[in-house]
């Protein structure tokens, strides 16, 4: 089994070689939905799958290059973010002066992306195949122009077949003496390398699986209260012989075959999903879906050829990744993790790896000098590099970055990974007032949204409305709305009574319960041209919900 980073831009996935070429097959077996056996699992060339299932941050990125202008191709689901198990934010109005903006639901970033169809799943296949960012999405690999498409000669990389999912699910080459399936069978009834019923997964509140163990899988969960789990969560027990992880349970993942279906426009889909029992996971159940459906349970994985994912390095290199996404002040850590591909270990006296720093923290001010290099030790694939802040006395600062970038090593056999991999970002936070406007948008965009200053004006400014209505983020706040949903009715109401001793004005408006650090104030005129300070008048309050208070002005 071996583990490297593919190379392509902005979107990166792990990827696993899919090796053992022209390994034996095996039979499904008929049911009602595909009644006919399909004789499934042999490839006679290497390959590679993702490691992972397609999380929400990638499909987030694809939405933002091709569904800002209008959706013509429907790639965005508004069930993925009115449903609790989606995990998709859209703001905006999807016109020019007003484009669409994508992001995932905060802390959703690595959950399995959902809601998504098998044509969906193409289009993103060929905007990667055509190299992201403006890349077309009709043609590449999938000609969209037809109703049932197929995989182009020469794909470098697509939504797997029939034989490369169950090859990479359940093979294993190993014979019984050496660890591998009874009686020499080479395939796993489960794709976590058992025949028995795989253990059930246990999360926490964030989609973490708190109980890794060998043969775990997230599912049997009918009632959904668990929600779905994050693709990376539950280390290799989650895992296949390739150490592919998630094949059973969490979604169920798209196959470009259609082998066997009897009815048109279906597809087939493998490895069940959070809500089905371990039926589903079994080697030998391959069950099918409308193309077009889309769903809670529905995702999908990648597969690509050995030059795409691993940019044909035969040698390993050093890469690095944030193992956390964020630091507090003044003292709760982020890190990287700097090591090897394909396993790779450190030659004797270790391997230094030099770095240089850039972002927007200052090294020694916001947080402790890293110096210039770290080292793996001997025989080690990787080491970790921590970033501790330090406490600038700030409070609800915006996030900074801080970037770190490897630069060489002391081996001239061992060369730095290429770009995007050569390099990794964490963001320092500091204390948030509760109730404060920064804490509310700290919980409504990442980290690297905010460090971005180009989308201060349109996206999370103050004065920002992303959702095009009347009102800016700040107001938003303040008066307990939401700034993804247009509002449709004026917060403000008021009413003039005429008394003896002049005019009596009664102004009403929301107000999110809790709020610190704003406050309001009310001038008055008499020609709407020039205005004068009147103060804050006497209010009264009244609990509309949970959340939000109506105050009157008299």
């Amino acid at each position: 089994m071996f583990f490297t980073i593919t190379t392509e831009a902005d979107v990166q996935f792990t990827w696993q070689r899919i090796r053992d070429v022209g390994n034996p097959s095996m039979d499904t077996k008929p049911h009602g939905k595909l009644p006919v056996v399909l004789t499934i699992g042999q490839v006679d060339h290497e390959f590679a799958m993702a490691k992972h299932e397609v999380a929400v941050e990638h499909y987030v990125a694809f939405l933002n290059a091709k569904a800002t202008t209008h959706d013509p191709y429907g790639l965005y689901n508004p069930d993925s973010t009115t449903d609790d198990l989606g995990y998709v934010l859209r703001y905006g109005e999807g016109t020019v002066e007003s484009p669409y903006y994508y992001r995932a639901k905060p802390g959703k970033e690595r959950f399995p992306i959902n809601f998504i169809s098998w044509y969906d799943a193409a289009r993103f296949v060929n905007w990667l195949a055509n190299g992201q960012g403006d890349g077309d999405t009709e043609n590449g690999v999938y000609d969209m122009n037809l109703e049932e498409p197929t995989r182009l000669p020469g794909a470098p990389v697509f939504i797997p077949n029939g034989d490369e999912w169950q090859k990479a699910a359940h093979y294993d080459p190993r014979t019984s003496a050496e660890g591998g399936p009874a009686m020499d069978k080479h395939y796993w009834m489960y794709p976590q390398m058992t025949n028995d019923r795989p253990i059930r997964a246990i999360l926490d509140a964030q989609g973490n699986i708190t109980n890794p163990q060998p043969y775990l899988s997230h599912y049997d969960n009918e009632s959904r209260r668990d929600g779905h789990c994050k693709v990376d969560s539950g280390s290799d027990g989650t895992g296949s012989y390739y150490g592919v992880m998630h094949m059973g349970g969490n979604v169920v993942e798209w196959i470009e075959d259609r082998d066997g279906v009897p009815e048109p426009l279906h597809q087939q889909i493998r490895g069940g999903d959070l809500e089905n029992g371990s039926g589903d996971q079994r080697n030998h159940f391959v069950n099918i879906a409308p193309i077009d459906w889309e769903s809670t349970d529905n995702g999908l994985r990648l597969a690509a050829t050995i030059a795409y994912a691993f940019d044909a390095h035969d040698e390993p290199v050093v890469f690095i990744e944030p193992l956390d996404h964020e630091a507090f002040e003044p003292s709760d850590p982020a890190s990287f993790r700097i090591g090897l591909t394909d396993h790779a270990v450190a030659p004797a006296g270790g391997l230094s790896v030099h770095f240089d720093i850039y972002g927007q923290a200052i090294e020694g001010e916001d947080f402790d000098p890293l110096g210039d290099s770290v080292l793996i030790p001997e025989n080690t694939s990787e080491t970790v590099l921590t970033v501790m802040p330090k406490a600038d006395l700030i409070d609800n600062e915006l996030p900074e970055s801080v970037e770190v970038r490897l630069t060489a090593t002391t081996d001239p056999s061992i060369d730095i990974a290429p770009s995007p991999h050569n390099s990794a970002t964490t963001y320092l936070l500091g204390p948030l007032s509760a109730g404060s406007y920064e804490a509310w948008i700290y919980d409504r965009f990442p980290r690297d949204v905010l460090a971005d200053s180009a989308l201060q004006a349109a996206v999370w400014g103050a004065t920002a409305n992303p959702d095009g209505d009347a009102l800016g983020n700040l107001q938003e706040f303040f008066h307990g709305t939401d700034m993804q949903i247009a509002e449709e009715t004026d917060p403000y109401s008021s009413a003039i009574s005429f008394l003896p001793e002049g005019l009596d004005i009664e102004i009403s408006f929301s107000r999110r319960k809790g709020i610190t650090g704003i406050s309001y104030f009310v001038d008055s005129s008499t020609s709407l041209q020039s205005w004068e300070y009147v103060g804050k008048l006497p209010e009264s309050t009244q609990s509309v919900d949970d959340n939000t208070e109506l105050v009157t002005l008299s």
